[in-house]
């Protein structure tokens, strides 16, 4: 599966998640091989999560935000036997010149 075809796919069953502070729940976004340090932002750090079917998979997008410090990422990523599967991340941050993404296909 190519990640082109997720981003152009129709999605269903979308649920978007209210905007959180502080530490992102595993039951929220769980991946078995991130350590514990990966859930924990400080006070200006917000975040939500975006749940939604498409191509026959359960798929989230985490996304993250801390306006103060001009930083952005989403994480896309599939949902494997109860676990997540990170497919990709976009992230800005004001320090970097521009946007750039990171693939694990």
């Amino acid at each position: 599966m190519k990640l082109v075809e997720v981003i152009r796919a129709t999605k269903v069953d979308v649920e978007i998640g209210k905007w959180e502070t502080g530490h992102i729940t595993r039951s929220q976004f769980p991946l078995s091989q991130a350590k514990n340090k990966n859930y924990k932002f400080g006070p200006d750090y917000r975040w939500r999560v975006v749940r939604f079917r498409c191509l026959g998979h359960e798929w989230r997008v985490l996304l993250l935000l801390c306006a103060p410090r001009e930083i952005f990422r989403t994480t896309l990523a599939v949902e494997v036997g109860g676990d997540l599967r990170v497919v990709c991340q976009h992230e800005y941050h004001a320090s970097e010149p521009g946007w750039h993404c990171h693939l694990s296909l």
